[in-house]
């Protein structure tokens, strides 16, 4: 995930794992991996705060992502939206506006 602008304050969080807070500096990444359970229902739900917003959002479903980032999923912040990128792609196909908090999928 990487945010322009300001620093970035994430915490991803699973049913089975925590995997604690992070401060992300403006301009710079962060990543964690992770694998889907043998089910093919792992979930990860992330809070996200910087100076101009907040957002709560799920990171990874597995039902959502398996296809759409089977590799590899990218995520991307800015004052007013957290954008996903299917893997290889340039254009996000995940949206959240930060000023109405909803999710919209471009696909």
């Amino acid at each position: 995930m990487m945010l322009t602008g300001s620093n970035l304050t994430i915490h991803y969080k699973s049913k089975d794992d925590d995997l604690g807070t992070h401060v992300v500096q403006a301009n710079q990444g962060y990543g964690f991996e992770s694998r889907v359970d043998f089910f093919g229902t792992t979930f990860i739900f992330c809070k996200a705060s910087w100076e101009h917003g907040h957002a709560e959002f799920d990171i990874y479903e597995a039902s959502r992502d398996r296809s759409r980032c089977s590799h590899y999923c990218k995520w991307g912040a800015a004052e007013d939206a957290i954008t996903g990128y299917k893997e290889g792609e340039e254009e996000p196909d995940i949206f959240m506006c930060l000023a109405s908090e909803k999710l919209f999928n471009l696909t």
